[in-house]
């Protein structure tokens, strides 16, 4: 019986850890899957799954809000014309004032750092998945 909880646990526990890969970008199409939660002025809220628009841009359209990024979510200068490519372009055709934007990227299997001094964040870089 012991071996048998000892298995059980063993197996548990295998299972239930994470096995993420890290990355150095992300565009917008890749984000596809993440849940994106918006509460306007009065405390109502919507919200959406986002999804793939092309190669590289995706987001999350509605006839109230959108939200959408084409390119690297890190962003990309291109200095020779002077143009800064993949920026989040929000949208709000509501009345009322958006108050708080949620992208839960853990629906979709990612998260995003902050910081690039931590020695836990293995190389991934600010603002990279």
């Amino acid at each position: 019986m012991k071996k048998y909880l000892l298995l059980c646990l063993i197996t548990l526990f295998v299972s239930s850890n994470a096995h993420a890969s890290f990355i150095k970008g992300v565009t917008g199409a890749e984000m596809a899957g993440v849940l994106v939660e918006v509460e306007f002025a009065d405390g109502s809220t919507d919200s959406g799954i986002w999804f793939a628009m092309s190669p590289t841009a995706g987001g999350y359209i509605n006839s109230t809000w959108g939200l959408r990024l084409d390119g690297d979510s890190h962003g990309v200068l291109d200095s020779a014309n002077n143009i800064l490519a993949g920026m989040f372009v929000l949208v709000n055709n509501s009345n009322l004032d958006i108050m708080s934007l949620t992208l839960r990227a853990l629906t979709a299997g990612f998260v995003f750092d902050t910081d690039t001094n931590d020695i836990m964040l293995n190389g991934s870089g600010t603002g990279m998945g």
